[in-house]
């Protein structure tokens, strides 16, 4: 189950009398998702307690941009970097979060920053598996607490990381 109503799976459970928990996600998709944009859906979901996980399908999506989150956040490509590209399209950064408490992006490539690839702001961030290149400024700007692990930083004219106040490690 989701953790909110009682789901019924068809199949067979791997091990008998096991149970398999099936986590519901929107879905941002150019068409037949929940949304079509990822900034349509942040929007949506902004202000609920819920953990909630956003599942991305392939393609290029305009910069993502949000403050305070009180809960978890998950946004994950359904399939990884190098298709499903979040680009600012030359316009501010690919990715800016503000206050943002346990969000994980996992499988995107950020690019197009007139700025920077990604700005964090407070909380602490996740990004996994992930490309950060192309942007006019530094690939990110670190002033808070941030992961990243198997990502790649690389051609971005002011450089790949700054911190101003954050720390990060790199796995």
């Amino acid at each position: 189950t989701d953790g909110v109503a009682a789901d019924n799976a068809i199949g067979v459970p791997v091990t008998t009398g096991s149970a398999v928990d099936v986590y519901s996600a929107i879905t941002v998709k150019a068409s037949g998702g929940d949304y079509t944009t990822i900034q349509a859906a942040i929007a949506a979901i902004n202000g609920d307690t819920t953990p909630t996980t956003l599942l991305v399908d392939h393609g290029t999506y305009g910069a993502v941009s949000f403050g305070y989150v009180d809960n978890s956040w998950t946004i994950i490509s359904a399939c990884g970097a190098d298709l499903t590209t979040i680009d600012a399209g030359g316009v501010g950064d690919a990715l800016f979060t503000a206050d943002s408490l346990g969000t994980t992006f996992d499988g995107f490539t950020f690019t197009g920053g007139a700025g920077r690839g990604f700005v964090t702001n407070g909380g602490s961030v996740t990004i996994n598996s992930s490309k950060i290149h192309g942007n006019v400024g530094y690939g990110a700007q670190i002033q808070t607490t941030v992961a990243l692990t198997d990502v790649e930083i690389y051609n971005n004219s002011g450089g790949g990381i700054i911190t101003n106040g954050g720390s990060y490690t790199f796995t």
